[in-house]
């Protein structure tokens, strides 16, 4: 996907959905990740009223699947992943999946959309992985017409969101 998108011989199937079945797939899908570190996902989106965003659904799939996978992994056994979202005053529905891990120190922050940036690399945090998938999805975010972004505390987790015009 990442030498498809950068090479644009990549095309999105955008079209205008409810975001919410879509989002209860990815945290069904993420569960089983969850399970051998104990780690809790708390759906604080689906079950609300639905929302049409303009988008490609099997890219947003992806792109929430990895950054579900990425709270789990960079997560605290016992520890919890909350999804939820809003509507932003600019017309764009924001998904945020947030982690209760040991957060992303400021110094690393900046980078962590880049290809092969890794975090904690070298230290406990270091987990399995390329360091390609936030890259995948900005860029797929990118292309739908969206925003990607994080905030973080150290000790405390980090939140990673995803912005998609709104229908």
């Amino acid at each position: 996907d990442l030498a498809k998108i950068e090479s644009d011989e990549f095309t999105l199937d955008v079209e205008n959905f409810e975001a919410n079945p879509i989002v209860a797939e990815c945290v069904e899908m993420a569960l089983a990740l969850a399970q051998p570190g104990n780690i809790v996902i708390s759906d604080q989106f689906s079950e609300h009223a639905g929302v049409l965003i303009r988008a490609d659904k099997m890219r947003l799939k992806q792109a929430l699947i990895n950054l579900l996978a990425n709270a789990v992994k960079y997560n605290r056994d016992g520890g919890t992943v909350t999804v939820k979202g809003q509507k932003t005053d600019d017309g764009f529905l924001r998904i945020c999946i947030a982690d209760t891990g040991l957060g992303i120190a400021e110094h690393e922050r900046e980078g962590v959309f880049e290809l092969f940036h890794r975090v904690g690399v070298g230290s406990m945090k270091a987990r399995e992985g390329t360091g390609i998938g936030l890259t995948v999805c900005k860029l797929l975010v990118d292309r739908m017409g969206g925003r990607i972004g994080l905030e973080s505390e150290e000790g405390v987790g980090s939140e990673f969101w995803v912005e998609l015009p709104l229908v």
